[in-house]
């Protein structure tokens, strides 16, 4: 039992990003792509690169190209998207067709492509529009349009991510009356130009390009200098229709941007990071056809308000992330170089080591370079500098007395590797101004250990045969390449030769489709064709598991065409899983082993393409009919949050392994899609039993290939008794089995014999001796066959161990989370505990201040009670006394002194027994 998914080719292709470098396509064929912009494919999700098509023999007009990849490094070509026609108005052979971008149009439900429409002498400077239902096309032309009624030369377009608006960037020409750049949004369909947003009033740009952040829009723009490199500079604002910022230099200054021209830019929105990467054109003015794409990550600081695009040699990107990092190499100085002729050290305070090898000229003036190489083709970038050039500024076409003179935009330089003279590789090295060095990429052949590698001149046309000043060479490690074709990135060597290929790109999402009768067909599609054959038979089963509030649902469907209950619809089976969707679900077809004719191979090659396409496995880099082998099993994953694997027999005999099972997995919605195809009745049998009782962790993308897997082991070992018993048949027969060696009843009864006695029983028995070689040869190609069959086995369980093995890490990590996140969430418990007991202690502090106010007028209150009290007493006491009521008169009594002493008496005595009092309790 062996998983497969991809088939190797002689052709690999990249997995690293390098600027400047002469990128390939998967068919080993230059990159011919230029000025162009990125578009996503809203069905696959890949990103489709349309480019101007180049060539020695026509420069311009040569139509749009177009390109895929799943990782912005591996290009493959999908040829013209937009073909010239002759006696076209517009897209003819001998028109301006440049700087094309591809829209989608939600309105019209096609890709618009639109470019630069104009004649060779620049005078139409209009825009063209041609439509395709498919992104790689082919493109209808549609109209050419003077946008508002202006002109219109380097063209870009920007899609807002927040309101979904597409907007036209482009120049308005080089006349007087133009020199502005403009942003104008398209209509609802994109068919046209609806309104300015703003314009960049006599900024002579052209070239621009639009990033947009989370708070800012950013819009980069090239000088006007032709097919020359200059310094980019860049804007910033609010919102799109300004105000915007002053220009700045996006790089370090006389650099020119590294020698390019801006003309696109992408917003990478990663899982982990959002990654911005500038786009830029290096052209080489001599050899337009050649000219080089370079793209670099773009920092931005919004804190800072500002920009920069840096420079990396080579770097890595991962698009589903958003991570990048660059790779680091080994760094070999010209100080420590060889020189040869007039070849000489030049002191350079700029220079490593404050020195530059200058003089470089032809075969005789040379440097070498003594490196280290890992046995592999090696990027090589060399740091230069090339002054030829004498410091041109970024003013359109540049210093007029350099023109057609010795002025050139580039040296060339041989380098040789370890001495090999019939191999010369060509280094084209940009100009830079004095004091600026910069580096070109340029791909080697090292071998393991020591290398040399000898840099001289070539013939540039200008300067003959003279090199530029190096200062330095950097050595990078082989490129981790990937297969021709092959959807995976990076491979892994696991136990028992199994390979896991992990891949950055989306999966082709192929429209929704399913079993007949029941489920829609798809016209040109081949799901159908693939699955009749199996629909017709009484095994071929639909499983659904399904967790609900207090259980756990089992339905079984067979998929037999003449099944009155079998009308289900499968649609969603072949849609991917979705995160938000039902959790703990498990789906399941079931596809039985060729009943037919079970000796005929159980899937074709074309069979099994289609079988991928149905759970969207892209299968394009299945390519060859004829193919043998194919490697061992491989992980996919897709998009972001799923994973799939695919196990398929690696030889097509039923004896060694007869089932394939194609698995998706959403691991936060527990959600698992499976197809399993030629399996046996038995195997069917014995799956659906397991998962009846495993019903509750059906969900698991691991347990059908476990099942599978067990009911192999099982079945092994059933037959090993077998095989056993036909040993001992032939043993017994033969009387050599060596239990019976040394037992004389069985000696007796001539069940075991050796030396003579063998050949008095086969003239006593008449055993045939002949015909037992034959019957054991069987019996051990039989065992040879299950050894092979255990082998495989052992390497597949070492490859699910492995996934398990991450799942559990995957579950670990989960667990490790939840516990932080309780904790947390404890602590969050105490502070809130915390802030409670602060908020009642400041209750009780207020409670208490008002008691203490409440009881300093009770005493204020109780003191002037007290002393009125005892008085009052005695007045009422002795009133009938002292006082005389009667109506005559008032008459006061003599007494009255007594009145007073016994009032005075009583105050004393209560206040001083108060005083005592409260005394007391306060000690107490």
């Amino acid at each position: 039992m062996i998983l497969s998914l991809l088939t190797f080719a002689s052709l690999t292709s990249a997995a690293w990003i390098v600027p400047g470098a002469r990128w390939k396509d998967t068919d080993g064929n230059l990159f011919n792509a230029h000025a162009g912009g990125l578009c996503v494919d809203r069905d696959s999700g890949k990103f489709f690169w349309f480019g101007e098509y180049k060539t020695e023999e026509q420069e311009e007009g040569g139509g749009i190209s177009v390109y895929s990849s799943s990782d912005l490094a591996t290009w493959e070509s999908h040829g013209l998207a937009l073909t010239p026609e002759e006696g076209h108005e517009h897209i003819s052979p001998e028109s301006i067709i440049q700087r094309p971008k591809v829209l989608y149009s939600e309105d019209t439900g096609k890709y618009h492509m639109w470019w630069h429409a104009d004649d060779r002498n620049y005078s139409l400077l209009l825009q063209g529009l041609a439509t395709s239902d498919n992104i790689a096309g082919p493109y209808e032309f549609n109209h050419a349009i003077a946008p508002l009624g202006n002109w219109s030369q380097d063209f870009g377009a920007f899609t807002d991510y927040k309101t979904g608006k597409s907007y036209a960037l482009y120049s308005n020409g080089d006349r007087v009356e133009g020199r502005d750049v403009y942003v104008s949004e398209f209509n609802s369909n994109l068919t046209d130009i609806e309104s300015v947003t703003h314009r960049f009033n006599k900024y002579d740009f052209e070239a621009p390009t639009i990033l947009q952040t989370e708070k800012s829009y950013w819009t980069l723009m090239s000088h006007k200098t032709g097919y020359r490199p200059n310094n980019v500079v860049a804007m910033r604002a609010d919102k799109l229709e300004g105000p915007w910022s002053q220009p700045f230099f996006v790089a370090p200054a006389y650099t020119r941007t590294f020698s390019t021209q801006s003309g696109f830019s992408w917003r990478i929105n990663g899982t982990k990071k959002t990654t911005y990467l500038y786009m830029a054109d290096q052209w080489d003015l001599p050899s337009i056809w050649e000219s080089r794409n370079v793209w670099l990550p773009i920092e931005i600081d919004e804190k800072e308000k500002s920009l920069k695009v840096v420079w990396h040699d080579i770097y890595d990107l991962n698009v589903k992330t958003g991570e990048w990092k660059p790779v680091k190499g080994k760094t070999y100085p010209a100080s420590k170089a060889k020189l040869a002729g007039d070849a000489f050290l030049q002191e350079a305070t700029f220079g490593t080591d404050h020195v530059i090898a200058t003089g470089i000229q032809g075969n005789d003036s040379t440097i070498t370079f003594e490196v280290e190489g890992k046995g592999a083709d090696q990027w090589v970038s060399f740091y230069h500098q090339n002054i030829d050039d004498m410091g041109f500024g970024d003013q359109p076409m540049g210093q007029p007395d350099r023109i057609n003179g010795t002025w050139a935009v580039r040296r060339i330089s041989s380098v040789v590797v370890n001495n090999e003279t019939d191999t010369v590789h060509t280094l084209f090295q940009k100009d830079t101004h004095k004091g600026i060095i910069l580096s070109t990429p340029l791909l080697l052949p090292l071998k393991k250990g020591k290398n040399s590698i000898t840099v001289g001149g070539l013939d540039n046309g200008k300067e003959h045969f003279k090199g530029a000043d190096l200062d330095r060479i950097v050595v990078y490690p082989p490129e981790k390449k990937k297969e021709k074709r092959s959807l995976t990135r990076y491979s892994l060597s696991l136990p028992g030769k199994a390979n896991i290929l992990m891949a950055s790109a989306k999966p082709i999402l192929s429209p929704a489709g399913c079993v007949k009768p029941w489920i829609q067909k798809f016209t040109n599609h081949p799901r159908d064709s693939f699955l009749d054959q199996f629909v017709g038979s009484d095994d071929a089963r639909y499983v659904e598991i399904q967790e609900h509030v207090n259980n756990v649902r089992y339905t079984d469907v067979p998929l037999k065409s003449d099944n009155p209950n079998g009308g289900r619809d499968l649609s969603e089976f072949f849609q991917l899983p979705r995160e938000d969707g039902p959790p703990s679900i498990l789906r399941l077809v079931i596809l039985p082993f060729n009943t037919e004719n079970n000796n005929a191979p159980p899937l074709s090659w074309r069979g099994f393409r289609e079988h991928l396409d149905l759970l969207h496995l892209q299968n394009y880099f299945i390519y060859a009919e004829k193919m043998q082998t194919p490697p061992t099993w491989f992980e996919v994953p897709l998009e972001s949050g799923l994973n799939g694997f695919v196990v398929k027999p690696d030889h097509w005999d039923a004896n060694l392994a007869n089932f394939s099972v194609s698995v998706i997995h959403s691991p936060t919605s527990r959600t698992t899609h499976i197809m399993a195809h030629m399996l046996h009745k038995t195997d069917i049998e014995h799956l659906l039993h397991r998962l009846q009782t495993l019903k509750s962790i059906a969900w698991h993308p691991l347990l059908v290939p476990l099942i599978l897997m067990e009911k192999r082991v099982e079945g092994t070992a059933e037959q090993l008794t077998l095989i056993r018993d036909s040993i001992y048949a032939v043993e017994k027969r033969l009387g050599t089995h060596k239990n019976y060696r040394g037992d004389k009843r069985h000696e007796e009864l001539h069940h075991y014999a050796y030396g003579e006695k063998v050949w008095e029983r086969r003239h006593e028995q008449d055993v045939d001796f002949e015909a037992a070689p034959g019957k054991l040869t069987s019996i051990v190609s039989e065992c040879a066959m299950i050894e092979a069959r255990c082998h495989t086995n052992e390497s597949l369980l070492d490859w699910l161990y492995e996934l398990n093995h991450r799942l559990a890490i995957w579950v670990g990590n989960n667990r490790s989370r939840s516990i932080y996140l309780a904790k947390r969430a404890e602590a969050q418990m105490q502070a809130c505990q915390n802030l409670m007991s602060q908020r009642d202690n400041a209750m009780n502090l207020k409670q208490t201040e008002a008691a203490l106010r409440d009881s300093s007028d009770m005493r204020a209150i109780a003191w002037v009670t007290l002393a009125f009290l005892p008085a009052t007493f005695v007045a009422t006491f002795f009133s009938t006394s002292f006082f005389n009521f009667e109506q005559q008169g008032r008459h006061v009594s003599d007494w009255i002194w007594l009145y007073c002493v016994v009032s005075v008496i009583l105050t004393v005595g209560v206040h001083v027994g108060w005083a005592w009092w409260i005394r007391k309790e306060r000690r107490a």
